[in-house]
């Protein structure tokens, strides 16, 4: 990834989006999302108003074209939020809610099928693209994932990159949690393909010992957010803003946190051996729990278990209907955290009811795994 530039938030790609001269189009795919409105009218909608504005102030009108100021490509911003609606999908994220202040509509989102891992289907995409570009839709971005909140699924990323690039689609890839694990030889082929990408994020706040906040953006062409967002009113003008990078022109906000600074800390205390031993264990101690729920006859998986993340639930020994066994999955839960010793969270998976365990702790040793084991088990016979 040495082409690739530090950043931050995935707001300001959506952004820089909006704002260059790419017919615009946001796609979100955590497990899998597309979107796309009608090019020609914003084209003649953002024609209209800037041309408006520029006889107010008595200049010439302007015809389309790609060299459009960046003072006139803001006013795209003001029509695509007239464009549309989204689409909801089953697995949503904060992909969607930043789409929306950005101002993209839920009929300009598309969310792609998965396989049986939870995938996103590369065909299926295709299939989806081709579907707007034959209604004059254009696509602009597809988001895929490595490693999606709920379940951790991994999208086919070289497949996806493949197709973005046969559109000219920008593809950004959600690497929030699982991106920590890219650090261990063993498991990088599930980014094949990822420098195939524009835009990548990952949180160290999630599983790299960070203090939250923290996440590092990936950009291949920073140019795409500078464009859009940079200001320079003459109180920030210097004789040295022209050999710098400001990053005050890569995002909304002027001023940041020197978030960087806590990394750096991690980084050269732990060193890249103990960040991935680290890593390492909690990934054996899920795979040990994933052993004794297949060996349990009162619980089972609800999905494949993705690196240390693992969606469980307790079977009913009564009717065996969905309802009783989420309720009763529901209980467990609540019980499980009221203890005050353990938390989980819940998931919901392709209609079930889920317990979720994430095992990611500093701290975090096998006897603290097995007693929580041991308290599930404990709990859930007081139950049933």
């Amino acid at each position: 990834m040495n082409n690739f530039i530090l950043k931050i938030p995935l707001l300001a790609i959506l952004l820089g989006c909006v704002g260059t001269n790419t017919d615009i189009y946001h796609g979100y795919s955590k497990s899998g999302v597309i979107s796309s409105f009608n090019v020609t009218a914003l084209k003649s909608r953002h024609l209209e108003m800037v041309n408006a504005l520029r006889l107010e102030n008595g200049r010439s009108s302007l015809k389309y074209s790609s060299s459009l100021s960046a003072a006139s490509k803001t006013h795209a911003f003001d029509i695509a939020r007239q464009q549309r609606a989204w689409n909801y999908g089953s697995d949503a994220s904060s992909a969607i809610d930043r789409a929306k202040i950005a101002g993209f509509g839920k009929d300009n989102i598309r969310f792609i099928p998965t396989d049986n891992k939870f995938s996103m289907c590369a065909n299926a995409l295709r299939k989806e693209i081709q579907s707007d570009l034959d209604k004059g839709f254009v696509p602009t971005c597809v988001v895929a994932s490595i490693g999606t909140t709920g379940v951790g699924a991994v999208d086919p990323i070289k497949k996806i990159a493949t197709l973005c690039k046969e559109f000219d689609i920008f593809l950004h890839i959600d690497a929030a949690w699982a991106g920590a694990a890219m650090i261990l030889p063993e498991h990088r082929s599930m980014a094949d393909g990822i420098e195939l990408a524009d835009s990548i994020v990952i949180n160290p706040h999630k599983w790299l010992l960070t203090n939250f906040d923290c996440s590092a953006h990936f950009v291949k062409d920073p140019t795409a957010l500078t464009s859009t967002l940079s200001i320079l009113p003459e109180y920030l003008k210097s004789k040295e803003s022209e050999d710098i990078i400001d990053y005050r022109d890569w995002s909304i906000p002027l001023g940041r946190r020197f978030r960087a600074l806590k990394l750096w800390f991690v980084i050269r205390y732990y060193g890249v051996g103990g960040l991935q031993k680290m890593i390492r264990k909690h990934i054996e101690f899920a795979s040990q729990v994933e052993e004794w729920i297949n060996d349990s006859k009162n619980f089972e998986l609800v999905a494949p278990r993705s690196l240390s993340l693992l969606n469980f639930r307790l079977l009913s020994k009564q009717s065996g209907k969905v309802l009783d066994i989420d309720k009763l999955n529901l209980k467990l839960l609540n019980d499980l955290n009221d203890s005050g010793t353990t938390y989980f969270t819940q998931n919901r998976v392709r209609g079930h009811f889920a317990i979720r365990w994430s095992i990611g702790q500093t701290n975090t040793e096998l006897r603290h795994v097995k007693d929580a084991w041991a308290q599930i088990q404990q709990t859930a016979s007081s139950i049933t």
